[in-house]
This record gives structure tokens, sequence and C-alpha cells, in this order.
């Protein structure tokens, strides 16, 4: 092997070894589904009393980024267990640190105004 075949095999291993630095110091950002109302059906899960005894649970084991529920964007105005869910955690002042809650994206005009959706206004 040559100087310059050496040097260049040299500088890719160092590139190489960059990019395995850069993967070993990620920390993956994991959001738990688990109390996420099924599309499909499940007996658990479905209800606010098995939320309640979920998400201590998932806390216990050791998740902190949680989803708590997503909200009907497509009927938003009809209740669901996740609304119920919510409304449950903030009525009762629960700890929701580290958790999420999905809605649609709601509407931005061309001229700069934001309207929030229905789900957007409820959460």
């Amino acid at each position: 092997m040559s100087p310059s075949q050496a040097a260049l095999a040299h500088a890719i291993l160092a590139g190489a070894q960059d990019k395995v630095d850069i993967l070993r110091s990620i920390q993956p950002y994991l959001i738990d589904l688990s109390l996420r109302e099924n599309p499909v059906g499940a007996r658990i899960g479905q209800t606010l009393e098995d939320k309640l005894d979920i998400l201590p649970r998932l806390r216990a084991f050791g998740f902190r980024n949680i989803l708590l529920g997503t909200l009907d964007y497509a009927m938003p105005d009809e209740p669901e267990v996740d609304d119920d869910f919510m409304i449950y955690l903030r009525d009762h002042q629960i700890d929701t640190s580290g958790c999420f809650a999905f809605t649609d994206i709601g509407i931005a005009q061309a001229d700069g105004l934001f309207t929030p959706s229905p789900s957007q206004l409820k959460l």
C-alpha cells in the first residue's frame, strides 16, 4: 500500500469512527403509546378506569415520555375516553410532566394568522 493509499484509508477510518462516536452519543427519544385508545378492538385501555390504572404503572416502569391520547380531529365535538382522561388528569392536578397529546395542526393563513382546530382548543 502506498503512503497516499494508507493516508486515504486512515482518513476513511477516522470518518467512520466519527460517525460511530455520534451514534454512541444519541439518546433515543421514545414515547410510550400504551394509553392510546386502540383503533381496533381491545379489552384493556378503553375506559377511564383502565387509563387511570395504567398511567402509574408506566411511571413505575420508568417511562418518561407518555402519550396520553389522540384527540379525535375528524369529529372533535364527540367526547371520547381520551377526552375524559385528560379532563380527569387536569381536574385532579395529576402530574403530566413528560406527557403528550396528539391533535391535528390547525390552520395557518397566508397573512400569518393561526386558527387552532377544535381538537387543539379542547386540549
